[in-house]
């Protein structure tokens, strides 16, 4: 049977006043159960506590100052503002939070987990603007999912989040601290998982299949994918390494268009990337290839007062692509020091407009048209290099031997 929690007159009172806490009950958790959250408190500060069965309403806001060493049991947050103050080691079970639900730590957060959880946001409607229309839950520190279904909802993590086990439906996370490592471990994610423009440390993901990976002008220090399933759009990409293993990529556009080629597969259009490694990656789909060139600037105007550039490269240090097809692939419009491609067959490939270093093509077929059009290639190294018979090398204007 569950009350007001103004009813419970002794709980009440020592989650008002933790000193009272301290005197009544001492070391013991405070232990409050099936208690109705229906109007709002302010400056709470919650100790070893446990709330069970718990059920905050919608339109109230509950304003924490710290939390320590508090679990959530079962508890159900629904279109409530719930948060703010710094958390430390606590926990929510089997919770829920509904429609426009806000449940989010403060910075200097630390230790704070999610297990079994199902989150669910409102979805965006696309008549109505300047209002949020997702939940959001997290903290502005360190946040933790595991086994948890979120749906509709904007996650936080600024000191590092991570999300195991996990189902994952258009959601988002804007985070620009640039100190987060993001991790995400066996999950799965329809729709879009979008971090556009935000700013990491690192991000890892591993084992994870993505309907939509979009990673539009992300900044990190590290990228790492392992046993990936996605189509990533990662344009302007920055990262001193990125490490992509054991993925396939996919993308079922029409291959004929060339704007949707720039959005297929993997690509990192105009990105700036110190060391990119790419090892053991399929394409699937009628349009699913690799793109990690540069671009023109169909909206630049030589004539506007505005400065703009023609052209947007892709820069890189190092490129290294290992068994991997290169059927399609865009490498037009790169920058790099050095390119090493092995054990791969490339064939209906622009290496257009590029400046190489060094190119090193060791046990590679080449096959179809391949263009290399105003390409300049400093040195290249060729070991065991296949050619078709009916190999097309375009070289106009090129610097190349090939």
């Amino acid at each position: 049977m569950s009350k007001n929690i103004e009813e419970m007159k002794e709980e009440y009172s020592m989650l008002q006043n933790v000193k009272l806490r301290r005197e009544k009950i001492g070391s013991e958790a405070l232990i409050i159960k099936n208690a109705n959250f229906k109007n709002g408190m302010s400056g709470i500060v919650c100790e070893n506590t446990k709330f069970i069965g718990c059920y905050f309403y919608p339109d109230v806001s509950i304003e924490i100052i710290s939390m320590n060493d508090v679990t959530f049991d079962g508890c159900q947050f629904m279109s409530c503002n719930f948060g703010g103050g710094v958390w430390n080691n606590v926990t929510f079970n089997k919770s829920d939070g509904r429609a426009k639900f806000f449940l989010l730590g403060g910075m200097g957060s630390k230790n704070v987990v999610f297990n079994e959880c199902d989150f669910m946001g409102v979805p965006e409607n696309e008549k109505i603007i300047h209002e949020n229309y997702f939940g959001m839950v997290g903290t502005h520190g360190h946040a933790a999912f595991f086994n948890c279904n979120l749906k509709y909802v904007g996650l936080e993590g600024d000191d590092g989040l991570s999300i195991k086990s996990s189902r994952l439906e258009k959601v988002y996370s804007n985070i620009q601290s640039g100190k987060c490592d993001l991790l995400l471990d066996d999950v799965v994610s329809k729709d879009y998982f979008d971090l556009t423009s935000s700013k990491f440390n690192k991000v890892e993901m591993r084992k994870t299949t993505f309907e939509d990976l979009r990673m539009v002008n992300v900044e990190t220090n590290a990228l790492m994918m392992g046993e990936c399933t996605a189509k990533m759009i990662g344009h302007g990409l920055k990262s001193v390494d990125a490490t992509i293993r054991d993925c396939t990529f996919h993308d079922e556009g029409d291959p004929g268009n060339p704007v949707e080629r720039r959005y297929s597969g993997f690509s990192t259009y105009y990105g700036k990337i110190d060391h990119l490694s790419i090892d053991n990656v399929r394409f699937g789909g009628s349009n699913g290839s690799l793109f990690i060139g540069g671009s023109i600037n169909i909206y630049h105007d030589p004539k506007s007062l505005k400065p703009s550039k023609p052209i947007f490269y892709a820069e890189y240090g190092k490129i290294s692509i290992k068994k991997t097809s290169l059927k399609r692939a865009s490498l037009a419009y790169v920058h790099a020091e050095e390119v090493n491609i092995s054990e791969c067959d490339i064939s209906d490939a622009n290496f257009d407009h590029s400046k190489f270093d060094i190119l090193t093509l060791r046990q590679v077929a080449l096959a179809g048209k391949i263009d290399f059009t105003n390409t300049i290639v400093k040195r290249v190294t060729q070991e065991n290099v296949r050619r078709d018979s009916k190999l097309s090398l375009i070289k106009t204007g090129a610097i190349i031997d090939i």
